[in-house]
């Protein structure tokens, strides 16, 4: 083991861009092997110096040297990690995301949270239990899907109110909108057909919905290439490129979004402001 401070610098990307790195006490055969298997990576070197006399100013030389690690990694989970559950229940989600989900219930105290695409109920199931926990055993989940596939203990479940019918349908967001009362704070996760003239339509209903201060998540937005699943077409990614482009109620949450580097929500935390 080294006890001394050393600097790592790699040259990494199409340009050739180089930055540098502090590392302290590493083992360099470890990095090295390590580094070795980076495809973005073309070069390294270490030298003994005091790293702390160099300071790189520009934040996005620490960006641009990290995205192409956290897509892998992203790709890595997507295509190794089968089947996440909620208390024995099946819950489609990255557990980055249910953190981040579990952070916003509880600073928002929300009276109604909507899902649409409700699968086999593990998420609604999410959303029940942490509304428990926090004292708001009032609070509704209303989730929909074209058809009920959810497991028996889901269904028996109180106070998750379920809805049969496309999200996009009229009569289906009518019966939804009519659960909230105008004083209720609503967050809305969109999670059902992945498809951009689906997902646009969801946006444009749902978020009428969502009170100031809160939430609208269309998750699965890292389809597409972004960055995974490249050759799904055209889905929520840009879906939510179409919606911001005139919209001027909701902002990005990129801070919430990067919080725990991967999630499944890519440019997909909006904030109504």
């Amino acid at each position: 083991m080294i006890n001394e401070d050393y600097l790592l610098r790699v040259t990494y990307g199409e340009n050739n861009r180089e930055i540098a790195i502090a590392m302290k006490k590493y083992n360099l055969k470890d990095i090295t092997d390590i580094l070795d298997k980076l495809s973005y990576v073309t070069n390294f070197s270490f030298s003994k110096k005091d790293y702390k006399r160099e300071t790189i100013t520009k934040k996005e030389d620490y960006n641009i040297g990290t995205q192409k690690l956290i897509d892998d990694f992203h790709i890595l989970y997507f295509n190794r990690v089968k089947g996440c559950s909620w208390l024995g229940e099946p819950c489609q989600k990255y557990p980055s995301d249910l953190m981040n989900y579990q952070e916003l219930i509880f600073e928002l105290k929300p009276d109604v949270i909507i899902e649409t695409g409700t699968n086999q109920g593990g998420t609604a199931f999410f959303f029940r239990t942490i509304l428990d926990l926090i004292g708001k055993p009032d609070a509704k989940v209303i989730t929909c899907d074209i058809q009920d596939i959810r497991t028996n203990r889901i269904r028996n479940l109180e106070r998750i109110y379920f809805v049969c019918g496309s999200s996009t349908d009229k009569s289906t967001f009518n019966l939804i909108k009519a659960e909230i009362k105008p004083t209720d704070v609503v967050l809305v996760v969109l999670d059902s057909n992945h498809y951009e003239s689906h997902v646009i339509k969801e946006i444009e209903l749902y978020s009428t919905l969502v009170t100031k201060g809160s939430y609208m998540i269309v998750e699965d937005s890292d389809l597409n290439g972004h960055p995974i699943e490249p050759n799904y077409g055209r889905g929520p990614y840009e879906a939510i490129e179409t919606f911001m482009k005139d919209n001027k109620e909701f902002i990005f949450d990129k801070e919430r979004e990067n919080k725990y580097v991967i999630v499944c929500a890519i440019n997909g935390y909006l904030k109504k402001l």
